[in-house]
């Protein structure tokens, strides 16, 4: 008969976080060749013993680091459906650009740029996991998004689809930055990425607020 898995226990769960933690600092500083398991379990304040009880390999670390790290940068982000239930025709535009705020501050970590420059160097020995890291962040956020845009669709402050909403929100304030960063240029100034969501903001709501469905009306 088949036994069935038990959940983990706690510190058991604890001791995971830390050496994927320490391994996705190490990974990042040295790329996944260089990278020594010894010093991330040195790091994460384990025996290289139970780093490979945990994890198996080196590649099987590497593929949970990027697993991860999805989890942990989609768990950080303030998408809630029951967020849109207090959002009004005039804290719209403020509600946004806050969220936007909130986007680039995960995404933009050096870690999660670090981890997205060596999964595309990677991709050809972990194909399916670079993928999953690379596409898996994105799509999941726009998915959330759209269940919280609905919620606006439903109360009339957007129009229009809400996933294509979502979708339009992610490439106006999020793939520019990410895409800077990606190629090593200097971080936007404070000033400056403020301008850019708000000017994100402003064309989403261009073709998504109510005044794109009544653009001769007020509310």
């Amino acid at each position: 008969m088949r036994m069935e898995s038990q959940p983990q226990r706690p510190s058991s769960l604890r001791k995971r976080a830390a050496i994927t933690a320490a391994a996705a600092d190490v990974f990042v500083r040295d790329g996944y060749d260089p990278a020594s398991m010894d010093e991330i379990a040195e790091r994460a304040g384990v025996s290289k013993q139970t780093l490979y009880a945990h994890f198996g390999s080196k590649e099987g670390l590497f593929v949970q680091v990027l697993q991860a790290e999805t989890e942990r940068a989609f768990a950080s982000l303030p998408i809630h459906e029951q967020e849109s239930a207090s959002v009004t025709a005039s804290s719209l535009r403020r509600h946004l650009e806050a969220l936007g705020e909130a986007f680039l501050e995960v995404v933009l970590t050096p870690r999660m740029i670090g981890l997205r420059r060596l999964a595309i160097a990677e991709s050809h020995r972990f194909a399916a996991s670079a993928e999953a890291f690379a596409r898996g962040g994105h799509e999941r956020s726009v998915e959330a998004l759209a269940r919280m845009f609905r919620g606006l669709v439903e109360r009339g402050l957007l129009a229009g689809d809400a996933r294509r909403a979502a979708r339009t929100f992610v490439l106006l304030v999020v793939v520019g930055p990410v895409d800077r960063a990606m190629f090593g240029s200097a971080p936007f100034a404070e000033q400056t990425r403020a301008a850019h969501i708000a000017e994100g903001v402003r064309l989403v709501l261009a073709g998504f607020g109510d005044r794109a469905r009544n653009p001769s009306g007020d509310r």
